[in-house]
């Protein structure tokens, strides 16, 4: 596992994977749904702390798209060398999608990490 660890069910392969994750998104939007309500009484504090945790969630985004990533790389290389032609092409486009999709994500993760450092700054009464 490259991200943090996990805990959940005791439940192993494929199937838990897609559970996890579906979990997941229910996670996201139930916080969603809080910060609609409740973000307008945010403090610049409370500003800074909720883009602690929404970086905190992007490192972790960013690790399961790795690994799924990483998974679709093994599946083309074991299933798909003896393929020619459109399907393969599609396949080596999917992985260049992915890994960019993947980067992009590292760099919003840098991005709002920037503006919460100056958001933080302008709170403490930095500048």
């Amino acid at each position: 596992m490259t991200g943090p660890e996990a805990s959940g069910p005791d439940l192993v392969g494929p199937d838990t994977v897609e559970l996890a994750l579906e979990a997941l998104l229910r996670q996201a939007e139930a916080a969603w749904k809080v910060v609609q309500r409740d973000a307008d009484g945010l403090s610049l504090e409370g500003v800074g702390d909720a883009l602690e945790w929404t970086t905190d969630v992007l490192d972790l985004v960013w690790s399961v798209v790795g690994a799924v990533d990483a998974r679709a790389e093994k599946v083309r290389e074991r299933e798909m060398n003896e393929r020619v032609g459109s399907a393969l092409e599609v396949m080596d486009e999917a992985l260049v999608h992915l890994h960019y999709g993947q980067e992009g994500l590292m760099v919003a993760r840098h991005l709002l990490g920037l503006g919460r450092s100056e958001v933080l700054r302008v709170a403490r009464g930095e500048v």
